[in-house]
């Protein structure tokens, strides 16, 4: 008897997993076109799918492919390139009407590059801001970010530029406009500024700007007072100064301005205050920082003001929520040019080269980037400069150009890259100049600046050096040129001569970001008595004198000037000339040269200063046990010698001086306190000679040095008088040797007595150490035969000023300085540098010389008149005491140098290999240079670390009550302190000076400030940014709706989440429910913005709570899952329910509710199904260019496209792999059970591919990419209805054989189906037979044509399908049929 199956029905959706045996009866194993009615009187019945209908069609007279596009209230705006031919964009606007049909499209902006030429699909978010305001933000995964108004009346006018979400850095720095010296109550210290401009309510800002140069702020009148009447302040001191700044290039974007200082109140320590705000009405803001406002800590302090906003530029996925944007998978545009600049090779220097013939060339033939003479000065015999010119020029010091004729030329000292000069090859050449400024008039002058003519005449007060009103410079706030002045110091702060610093170069790109150093070189300043003295003109083509100063032709800090009165300072200052591509130009801003910070022990040059003689003291001059037998410090230039013979000849050298020992006075042991404590490894080398002051207008007799009648204010204490008592010496650079004089005085044929160079000469040392007073170095440290104590011999004489005790010659008598006055006392003296030269050598002192190969000639001095005046020593004699005693005055002293032993391998800077290089920091030394406009641009480095200036020291003081005199020197000198600017009681301050006490040498570090708060890099080795923030997620400022400035193109460097990158590349990010989740190739993370409630992850991911960043935005980040995820870009779909994800990795449709993660194909029984579409194909994450990936964020012809139906709850997935095999199909959001696989066909032949879905209320359009047209918009559901097919099986008692008689498959339809088929478990098949429809139900035998055979088994397989009508392979939608089908039902029978 015949028995009638279960009916077959559709609720169960498609299953593929299961053997037909065990299929349920509420399920189907295939379906085309079909879907499961969950709604109405016709629940749960299949039906046959409406196709899509043809909306809108791109515009454009060429052949335009939609990349991206979104809704946005009722219009869709699509972004579209031109399928071949120049990366050609249109922006169009189609507007949605109420039945879902599309308008006409509106071209809102059209032009090239908005894109990359190889872009693929585009990411948008879009927002609602106020009516006129309309905002999209787009990605293409491979350039910026895009930031476009499409309301912005004005759309079509733009250029790329305005539409790049991150605009241009503010890269101009505040200036310094005025210096004022009344009105203000700044604090002491320096100050250096930032700015960064915001919205109007202030909500948001950019970035702060780059960080100006440190200005000081300085005590006295620097209008009325020469530089000696200026001073620095202690830091909790007020000034009456202000500063006027200004910032010009400002954007017009923005609405207001905010200012903050950074306050130095000693080195290196500084706080930052928001001193101005205001609003915005030009290009140029101009402020006056008195110090009067009421100031405001910045919130972050400085960090707050050198972390830029996050360092990226081009992002693959974005979302939104609580008006903030994320970005996702990021990548730092660092516009990398190395490879461009890298070919211009590093900055080197060459040497001339003599053909035989008597012509010079010059080559640069050394291995390497690194130049082998950079660290020559003097150590090992490897000197720098060569008084032989000949020999000189063989020195790699020189850029490759020579000016003159062959056979002398003029050689330019610098360095350059390759064929800079020689072809104007593109790349970069560093010359040197010198600024000059005058700091004294009145060197050989006393009160009034008349020439004092007898000596023995009481004199007022008369200040160590002096400038009058007339060299006050407008160019410089009105004041005199020198480190005292503000304006000075912001725009010439000098480098160091002989020293090697490292420089680079930092490109900023166009918005003003900065990429890595590229690393120029290290480049050796000149020696000060380097002979090649010229200097490049303006644009490159002569050689001249440096600023017309001839008479310091060679490269002194210091000069006797033009006169004998004069002393000239010039401030060392490179120069680079950049000449650059248009590959560079096209892709930079502009530029800043920075430097490396040389450090005490990168320096090869350790100090610098006075070189004194050290005198032995001897037993029988008095009954001093203190000084007895020991080695005391020479104060003066005045020597006591003793002669047992009566007389001294004056060729024969003093007696008394220790030449193996000496102390160098200068301002590292003073103000800086640095404890030397050196051994071998170092060596003293001459500078220059210095020449003391002389108060004698005689130009017959030899000059006079004035030593006494300095009015300083001077307290004798008992019974002295002012002015008497206080002994100093000024001394400056020896004119006539820095002019490179032809005469007699010629540097080549100057010799010590033993041969020397006079100015090439170097003693190792055997012990270098710093000494304080009354510190005895032994004869077991310094290697010699006698202690040394630091103290000095003190005399006194109550009347030593009366004119009967000098000659008419203006002598000094003998009994001044008698033996009973030098027996007596011992005065403290000021730190200083000792040095033991034990057998190296002695040091030569500047008595005898030999000149033209003789001997202990008496070195001169040459006036402007020309005559010869031996300054060598003075000598006078008295009777007494047992013996004859002469004094001996020196009238010339050596400025010299500790210098590191650099011939044994030392390197600065951590060395020259790349890992060196790579550790280096650099900092700015010049402001930004804007490349606009121009190839080529010559840049001054005026961002230096030394001051030249005059130097004043008390040497020593009174021991006790005593009236004993006490000495100063005053001498100029480079040094890392600005000693101009020192403060409190000293030589020379003005305030009254007590004898009783040395100097205080109180400097406040502030005013030797380096701009070193911001450093850079150079690229580091192996460096790839492509994988640096493939897991990060980076979040934006606060959106204020209708503000002007757009927050979401702000990213605080702080505030982002970088997630474990195990679980690879962050491929989407969702916001579902208000919730923020990452997707990645594995991982699903749960971003905690706003909200601090925990969640539970699955498996691995359990215990995985990780919180990142500093910021607010994201807290923390908790995985649902390390299992599942998705690897291909911005394809999650977004639903009611839940979002899901295509795992192409793991076969899989993953579902996430928010807190429960299901991968549905697997759970559903359609895992094979998906398998299908992914193994052992190829889907393309991203486009290639012959099959190597791009980077983008999808191609719009392969990969995976997602889309949501509204009305029908359903989920569109197309695959399309590189075999370019497309299949698309649907799933149901209610349950997850897959539903169909989608055929569409239109208005066309052939079935349609989608590259993307566009959801807008209850309607779902369908882009299809056209190879031969433009690209189309479908409106699917809508068109004709679709071909169709389905399988059931039919499985009633699966263990039991049976004998299959009919179906009747019930339905609403009376046309036969165009296919009707069956399989039974044993391989039987029939195909459509006996079909007979009678009130809706269509009844099938399921026998062969002939009914010789039925179909048997445990299970039979039943498909049917139904084709519409087609005229040329196109459905007509005047006879398209529409199918519902609620049930399958089968008669069988059990078989025998």
């Amino acid at each position: 008897m015949a028995e009638q199956s279960k009916p077959n029905t559709f609720s169960g959706g498609m299953k593929t997993d299961l053997d037909p045996a065990y299929q349920p009866k509420d399920s189907y194993d295939d379906a085309i076109n079909i879907r499961v009615v969950t709604n109405g009187d016709r629940s749960y019945s299949l039906e046959n799918i409406q196709g899509p209908k043809l909306k809108n069609t791109t515009t454009g007279g060429s052949t335009y492919a939609i990349r991206g596009a979104v809704i946005i209230e009722d219009y869709i705006i699509t972004l579209q390139r031109a399928s071949s031919g120049i990366n050609d964009w249109k922006i169009i606007k189609t507007v949605i009407d109420s039945d879902g049909d599309l308008g006409s499209d509106s071209v809102l902006w059209s032009g090239v590059d908005l894109f990359y030429t190889y872009s693929g699909k585009i990411e948008i978010e879009s927002i609602v801001e106020t009516e006129s305001i309309h905002r999209i933000y787009c990605t293409d995964g491979m350039i910026g970010l895009r930031s476009i108004n499409v309301k912005d009346p004005d759309l079509s006018e733009k250029s790329i530029s305005d539409f790049e979400a991150f605009k241009p850095n503010v890269k101009s720095q505040i200036s310094l406009v005025e210096y004022g010296e009344t009105g203000g109550n700044l604090s002491y210290g320096s100050y250096s500024y930032v700015y960064r401009l915001g919205t109007q309510n202030q909500s948001n800002y950019t970035d702060w700007s780059s960080i100006s140069r440190p200005i000081n702020v300085v005590k006295n009148s620097l209008v009325d007072n020469t530089s000696l009447g200026i001073s620095g302040g202690s830091s909790a001191e007020r000034s009456s100064a202000s500063l006027k700044l200004k910032i010009e290039d400002i954007s017009q974007n923005f609405s207001r301005i905010q200012v903050a200082s950074i306050f130095y109140s000693s080195e290196d320590v500084s706080t930052i205050s928001i001193v101005e705000e205001g609003s915005i009405t030009g290009s140029s803001y101009t402020f006056t920082h008195s110090g009067f406002e009421t100031e405001t800590l910045v919130e972050g302090g400085i960090a707050a003001a050198i972390i830029s906003n996050d360092t990226w530029s081009i992002c693959k996925s974005l979302a939104q929520k609580d008006n903030k944007l994320y970005a996702a998978n990021l990548k730092s545009d660092l516009f990398d040019i190395d490879s461009i600049i890298s070919g211009f090779g590093k900055l080197r220097s060459y040497k001339g080269v003599e053909d035989g013939n008597g012509d010079w060339d010059l080559t640069s033939d050394y291995e390497g980037d690194f130049n082998p003479h950079r660290h020559y000065n003097g150590s090992g015999g490897n000197w720098s400069w060569d008084e032989d010119l000949d020999a000189d020029k063989a020195k790699y010091k020189f850029i490759d150009k020579n000016f003159g004729n062959a056979q002398s030329p003029e050689f330019v000292l610098g360095a350059e890259t390759l064929n800079f000069s020689s072809t104007s090859a593109d790349g970069f050449r560093l010359t040197f100049d010198q600024i000059p400024y005058k700091i004294d008039e009145r060197f050989n002058t006393v009160p009034g600046g008349a020439t004092n003519t007898d000596p023995t005449e009481d004199q007022d007060a008369n200040e160590l050096y002096f400038l009058g009103s007339a060299y006050n410079d407008d160019d410089f706030g009105g004041f005199k040129k020198g480190p005292h002045n503000p304006v000075w110091d912001y725009n010439y702060r000098s480098f160091k001569r002989g020293e090697c610093y490292r420089f680079g170069i930092v490109f900023y790109d166009k918005l003003g970001a900065p990429g890595f150093t590229h690393f120029l070189g290290d480049i050796k300043m000149p020696d000060a008595l380097d002979p090649n003295g010229k200097i490049l003109n303006s644009n490159g083509s002569s050689a001249v004198d440096k600023d017309n100063h001839s008479e310091n032709c060679r490269w002194s800090p210091f000069s006797g000037g033009s006169t004998e009165n004069d002393v000239m300072a010039y401030a060392l200052i490179p120069r680079i000339e950049v000449r650059l591509p248009s590959t560079v130009t096209s892709k930079i801003s502009g530029y800043k040269i920075v430097r490396a910070e040389l450090t005490d022990n990168d320096k090869t040059i350790i100090t610098q200063g006075l070189l004194n003689t050290i005198e032995g003291y001897e037993a029988e001059h008095g009954n001093n046990d203190t000084l007895d037998g020991k080695a005391v410090y020479a104060p003066t230039s005045l020597t006591i010698v003793r002669s047992t013979d009566g007389t001294t000849t004056e060729s024969g050298y003093p007696t008394r001086i220790e030449q193996e020992q000496y102390t160098i006075d200068g301002t590292d042991t003073t103000f800086r306190n640095i404890a030397y404590n050196y051994t071998t490894g170092f060596a003293v080398r001459p500078l220059y000679p210095m020449m003391a002051n002389k108060v004698n207008s005689s130009t017959s007799t030899p000059a006079n040095h004035k030593y006494f009648g300095y009015d300083l204010n001077s307290d004798m204490d008992s019974g002295g008088q002012p002015g008497v008592g206080f002994g100093v010496q000024k001394w400056k650079p020896y004119a006539r040797i820095l002019a490179n004089s032809t005469s007699q005085t010629d540097v080549s044929a100057l010799q010590t007595n033993s041969g020397e160079n006079l100015f090439r000469w170097r003693r190792d040392t055997y012990l270098a150490k710093t000494v304080v007073a009354r510190e005895i170095v032994t004869t077991t440290q310094n290697g010699l035969g006698i202690d040394y104590i630091h103290k000095a011999p003190g005399y006194d004489g109550a009347d030593q000023m009366d004119g009967d005790e000098h000659s008419s010659s203006g002598d000094f008598a003998a009994r001044d300085y008698g033996d009973q006055s030098r027996s007596q006392y011992s005065l403290d003296v000021n730190s200083s540098l000792y040095v033991s030269t034990n057998s190296s050598g002695n040091i030569p002192l500047l008595a005898s010389v030999k000149f033209g190969g003789t001997a202990n000639r008496s070195f001169h001095h040459y006036d402007s008149n020309g005559h010869a005046a031996p300054l060598t020593w003075r000598q006078s004699h008295w009777s007494g005491d047992g013996g004859t005693y002469s004094y001996r005055f020196l009238g010339f002293k050596w400025m010299a140098e500790l210098i590191r032993d650099t011939s044994n391998g030392f390197e600065q800077y951590g060395g020259s290999t790349d890992a060196a290089i790579e550790d280096t920091r650099f900092y700015d030394c010049s402001d930004f240079v804007n490349t606009s406009g121009s190839a080529t641009h010559s840049t001054q480095i005026t961002f230096g670390d030394v001051f030249c200036d005059w130097y004043t020291m008390q040497n020593t003081s009174r021991d006790g009550t005593a009236d004993t005199y006490v000495y100063g020197s005053v001498f100029p000198v480079e040094s890392y302190v600005n000693v101009s600017l020192r403060q409190g009681t000293y030589l020379g301050s003005g305030a009254e000076v007590s004898m009783l006490t040395l100097d205080n040498f109180l400097y406040n570090t502030a005013y030797s400030q380096e701009n070193n708060l911001l450093s850079s890099v150079v690229k580091p080795t192996g460096f790839v940014d492509n994988d640096l923030f493939k897991a990060k997620v980076s979040v934006s400022k606060t959106k204020i709706l209708g503000e002007l400035y757009d927050a979401w193109t702000v990213f605080p460097s702080n505030d982002f989440a970088e997630l474990n990158l195990s679980n690879g590349k962050i491929s989407d990010l969702v916001n579902y429910k208000n919730q923020l989740y990452a997707i990645q190739d594995s991982g699903i993370a749960l971003l905690s913005v706003n909200s601090r409630a925990l969640i539970q992850g699955e498996g691995a991911a359990a215990d995985i709570q990780i919180v990142t960043g500093t910021g607010t935005a994201i807290e923390r980040y908790d995985y649902l899952t390390t299992q599942y995820g998705s690897q291909h870009f911005n394809e999650a779909i977004i639903t009611p329910s839940a979002f899901y994800l295509f795992d192409a990795d793991k076969a899989d449709i993953i579902k996430c509710d928010g807190q429960n993660i299901t991968p549905l194909a697997l759970s559903n029984n359609y895992k094979s199904f998906i398998t299908n579409l992914t193994k052992d194909k190829v889907i393309p994450i991203t486009g290639d260019i012959g099959g190597t990936p791009i980077g983008n964020v999808g191609d719009t012809g392969q990969g995976i496209f997602s889309g949501y139906d509204n009305e029908f709850r359903e989920c569109y997935y197309t695959v399309i792999d590189d075999d370019d095999t497309s299949n698309t199909f649907i799933f149901s959001d209610l349950d997850g059970k897959l539903i169909s696989g989608l055929e569409h066909k239109a208005e066309t032949s052939s079935v349609l591919r989608y590259k993307k879905y566009i959801t807008y209320k209850n309607s779902l359009y369908g882009v299809i990419d056209s190879s031969s047209s433009n690209d189309e918009i479908y409106l699917l559901n809508s068109g004709v209805y679709q071909h169709f097919s389905f399988s059931v099986a039919v499985n009633d008692n699966p263990t039991m054989n049976k004998v299959f008689d009919s179906s009747e498959v019930i339905t609403d339809q009376t046309e036969d189906f165009t296919t009707h088929s069956g399989i039974d478990s044993g391989g039987y098949t029939v195909t459509g037979v006996n079909q007979r429809v009678r009130e809706g139900i269509h009844r099938i035998a399921l026998r062969s044509s002939d009914s010789s055979k039925r179909l048997r088994g445990t299970w039979f397989k039943y498909t049917l399908a139904y084709s519409q009508v087609e005229s040329s392979s196109i459905i007509q939608d005047a006879t398209d049929e529409k199918f519902n089908i609620f049930a399958i039902n089968t008669k069988f029978r059990n078989s025998r």
